[in-house]
């Protein structure tokens, strides 16, 4: 145990008890701050569809040169916006990267009409990177957080990557009167790619949603357009208070395929159509949950999860499919069974894979709810392991603490790992017993 870990621990120690009454946004200090309110914050719609030249503005935080990512156009967010003043929506021409810094907050109540917070013209790709993080409010309706809008089936590079950044996106409760025409958080005419990322959305009428292309002759899956999830964490809570679930959805993919990989953790708490993916289903790698409400009781119109077939691969360690209510849920629902498979070394705990028949869900005697519990050896708990990594570090006291205060859901295999000192339940013992791991190991 060295001098080193142990101060490490210390302040680490301390910081929670400070987190005790106050958020870690309000210990963060950002000499952006100093900046009045209504100076920083943008109140006019930032329209760079046209802009030719290179512009920017220092107090509002934000920079554009056309020719700036290796001839294509670049814009830089340094912090735009404030928590306590949101800036206005960004509009942008195809082929442009967004590069994030800092934490940035926009919101479209401002423009009264049906305005994306975010979004790029069809015709090629909008690609958003970084290290900082984008909260996204779309306000009333009015948009997507995020759309790389509609095009036609002949448009090529229409894809949305979003990689390295954090990006928190809030949508309003649905009501009676708005819940269809609500739009999805994150929205893309063809691909979507979320790599190295965490995405957390909540309410849209979808959490990630992308149409496809359809050409004719239909799509295979050697040439669909797919969702992919690669080493992300993805945590879409579309429940509703009100009892709107046919209008919460979680991946909604029209005519491709959605793919998990790598070390990707998603977590689903929605309506009927959880995940709809008209071609497979893929989970190459990480985890899935899925535990949601359904619209009805007995109805696999829109079960839960709704494939052409689920694939699970060798090296998933862990997927749950499970409903939130009613004995009678249609869990998951595959068009065509006799596809799905499952990877070598992995163990069905509740519910049954046969070659013939593919998956059926049965009773979790745990809660009397139809369930299909898949896992692997690696999947298996490991105290202080909140992020899911395989290894108990710094990173997960942070995640624990952001936990704690209300600021991050986390799935239910995080949840098991994050009771450190197996008392049940989950506090800031559980932090002091994760940094006593972390040093004796």
């Amino acid at each position: 145990m060295t001098l080193i870990k142990k101060l490490v621990c210390l302040a680490m120690v301390s910081l929670m008890v400070l987190l005790s009454v106050s958020s870690l946004a309000e210990l963060e200090f950002d000499a952006d701050d100093l900046i009045p309110a209504a100076t920083r914050a943008r109140t006019t719609l930032l329209d760079l569809r046209t802009t030719n030249t290179a512009t920017s503005s220092t107090a509002e935080g934000w920079a554009f040169e056309p020719t700036g990512d290796n001839g294509h156009k670049k814009l830089t967010l340094n912090g735009y916006g404030l928590q306590s003043s949101h800036s206005a929506p960004i509009r942008l021409a195809p082929d442009t990267l967004i590069e994030v810094n800092g934490v940035c907050y926009i919101d479209n109540s401002r423009m009264n009409a049906d305005y994306d917070v975010i979004s790029a013209e069809c015709g090629g790709y909008l690609h958003i990177s970084g290290s900082g993080t984008l909260n996204l409010y779309s306000e009333n309706y009015l948009g997507s957080s995020i759309s790389k809008l509609s095009g036609s089936d002949s448009d090529h590079n229409d894809d949305l990557v979003i990689e390295g950044v954090t990006v928190n996106c809030y949508n309003h409760e649905r009501d009676s009167h708005t819940a269809f025409d609500n739009q999805p958080c994150i929205y893309a005419y063809k691909s979507m790619t979320i790599r190295n990322a965490v995405i957390n959305t909540y309410q849209g009428k979808a959490g990630l949603r992308i149409w496809g292309e359809t050409p004719i002759g239909g799509v295979t899956e050697e040439t669909a357009d797919e969702i992919l999830i690669e080493n992300s964490t993805v945590n879409i809570q579309n429940e509703s208070e009100n009892g709107l679930w046919q209008y919460g959805n979680g991946i909604d993919n029209t005519f491709g395929r959605t793919r998990i990989t790598g070390n990707s953790h998603v977590t689903i708490n929605a309506g009927s159509k959880s995940i709809y993916t008209y071609l497979s289903l893929v989970i190459e790698g990480g985890t899935l949950d899925v535990c949601s409400t359904p619209v009805a009781s007995n109805t696999d119109v829109w079960a839960l999860v709704t494939c052409n077939c689920l694939k699970i691969g060798p090296d998933a360690e862990r997927v749950k499919l499970s409903a939130a209510r009613y004995p009678l849920t249609v869990v998951l629902h595959c068009k065509e069974n006799l596809r799905s498979t499952l990877g070598d070394g992995l163990t069905v705990e509740i519910g049954s894979f046969d070659n013939a028949e593919g998956y059926a869900t049965e009773l979790d005697p745990a809660t009397g709810l139809p369930t299909l519990l898949v896992t692997s050896g690696s999947g298996s708990k490991l105290l202080g392991d909140v992020d899911l990594n395989g290894f108990v570090e710094f990173a997960d006291v942070t995640l624990l603490s952001a936990y704690i205060l209300n600021e991050v859901d986390l799935c239910e295999q995080s949840l098991i790992n994050a009771d450190a000192n197996e008392d049940g339940t989950i506090n800031s013992l559980d932090l002091t017993a994760i940094c006593n791991i972390i040093l004796n190991h």
